[in-house]
Order: structure tokens, then sequence, then C-alpha cells
């Protein structure tokens, strides 16, 4: 609709809300981002890019681990639609998470 296409600051301020309630009570906090089908990402508005960017970097200051796999190289079989992964793609997907978070 013609307007700028960032985070809403709002959504911030809940994560913000959340992982102080989370801390608060001792609670380890991931974040993660799945993979993203690359004709979806090519459609991301640059702003909500850059504003992931900056708020990713913003909880790792605050020592939180983040997990960006949205660039991860999924293959189209792996995928249900440009935004979602099928069983098999999420099934390797948490594996993934899986072996990162030494689980």
């Amino acid at each position: 609709r013609g307007k700028p296409c960032g985070i809403e600051p709002r959504l911030i301020e809940y994560m913000n809300r959340i992982i102080a309630l989370c801390q608060s009570r001792g609670i380890r906090v991931v974040l993660v981002s799945p993979p993203v089908h690359g004709g979806y990402r090519r459609l991301v508005p640059e702003l909500f890019v850059e504003t992931y960017r900056k708020e990713s970097a913003r909880f790792r200051a605050m020592g939180i681990t983040v997990l960006d796999y949205r660039e991860a190289p999924f293959s189209d079989e792996e995928f249900r639609d440009s935004n979602h992964l099928n069983a098999r793609g999420s099934e390797r997907f948490t594996r993934l998470i899986a072996a990162e978070l030494g689980l």
C-alpha cells in the first residue's frame, strides 16, 4: 500500500518483553529464523531485512543465541511453498538446530 515495510515497532517491543520475562525466570532464549525459499526471499523489502539485521545484532549483544537459517541451502523439494518447509525439510532443519545447540 505504498508505505515502508519494516518490522512493526510494537512487535519488537513484544519480543523485548518476552525476552525479559524469560530471562527473569532463568529461561535460555534462542531466536531461530527458518530457511526461506530464494523466490520468496527476493520479495522481502530491504527495510525489513535491515531492521532484522539490526535487531539480531542487538539480541546477540544481549547474549541471546540467534540462529539465522534464512539463506540456508535447502532444495526446492524441501519446501511446501515459498515460505514453509515440508516434512523432509523440517526434519533436516530440526537436525541442524539440534546439532548447533548441542542437543
